[in-house]
């Protein structure tokens, strides 16, 4: 009896966002876009926030277009996931710190919560600033995003022996994550909701146990990693965001989180000894360095 010819590929963080991921970013995109939209007051800040809006889309997909040789290989150096996230990230934070004036900030937004909204529409799993790069460039890097945390928590199933206990943790954590990414776009200053507001932030300690507990619930049901290791790694993931959220600090934590690993891993690969290599290189049989 002949083999099937195609298997399943298991997705790849970072890269491809499944069922899960994808619905939950879709709607904290649409959701985000809501309290920007609101806040635009007559056509020209409209048409000021579309201008803005086009111009920091071409502004990032010109940054994805420069690191796309060493993010896809092509070059002798590979950055790194990590690397090439923290990049792109990088010129976001002056944002949060009132860098950016009115205008532009807007732009900004527009463009960070429609790419969330794109990277879910076209299924991508990678850093929401590169989704519509993907688009004009037809490549998929394999960049982190915050949104990561979900799809690890959607694949972890897939590795798990006692898989009901998994799935039934999995649907308990997407909904918990729900709570800090898509419940505060509901109950912003001048939406129906906005009187739930006060309640929604007491109840986040509760919700931050319930991500704690989600962490225990994958233990339990031995999920495990690639080489067959117990998936520790994502249960301390999950335990930290529980306790970042606790205190406010969740979700928006996990950028500077991605940035200093980037950063520390950009670091690291840079004082490495360089492999040595042919004096020729011969097709295929080259080294390459990830920083």
């Amino acid at each position: 009896m002949r083999e099937t010819m195609f298997t399943a590929q298991p997705r790849v963080t970072g890269r491809d966002a499944g069922p899960g991921g994808r619905a939950f970013r879709i709607l904290a995109g649409a959701t985000g876009l809501v309290p920007i939209i609101v806040k635009l007051d007559g056509a020209g800040a409209v048409l000021a926030g579309i201008a803005w809006l086009v111009v920091v889309a071409a502004a990032f997909v010109g940054i994805v277009a420069l690191l796309r040789p060493w993010l896809d290989g092509s070059r002798e150096r590979v950055l790194s996931p990590w690397t090439g996230s923290a990049i792109l990230l990088l010129p976001l934070m002056a944002y949060p710190f009132g860098l950016i004036p009115e205008g532009p900030a807007v732009g900004v937004r527009l463009f960070t919560d429609g790419s969330v909204l794109l990277a879910g529409l076209i299924g991508y799993g990678g850093l929401e600033m590169a989704a519509l790069a993907t688009l004009v460039l037809r490549t998929r890097p394999r960049l982190y995003s915050q949104y990561n945390v979900v799809d690890l928590v959607e694949n972890a199933p897939e590795r798990a022996q006692r898989r009901p206990l998994a799935r039934a943790a999995s649907t308990l954590g997407i909904l918990a994550f729900s709570w800090y990414w898509i419940v505060p776009n509901l109950v912003v200053e001048g939406s129906p909701l906005h009187g739930a507001k006060e309640t929604t932030e007491r109840l986040d300690g509760v919700v931050a146990l319930v991500i704690a507990g989600v962490a225990l619930l994958l233990l339990a049901a031995r999920v495990t990693t690639t080489t067959g290791r117990t998936a520790w790694a994502l249960a301390a993931l999950l335990v930290f965001f529980a306790a970042g959220a606790a205190v406010g600090a969740m979700p928006d934590a996990l950028y500077a989180v991605i940035i200093l690993t980037g950063a520390v891993v950009a670091v690291a690969a840079a004082v490495r000894p360089r492999a040595s290599r042919p004096s020729r290189p011969q097709p295929g049989l080259g080294t390459r360095e990830r920083v």
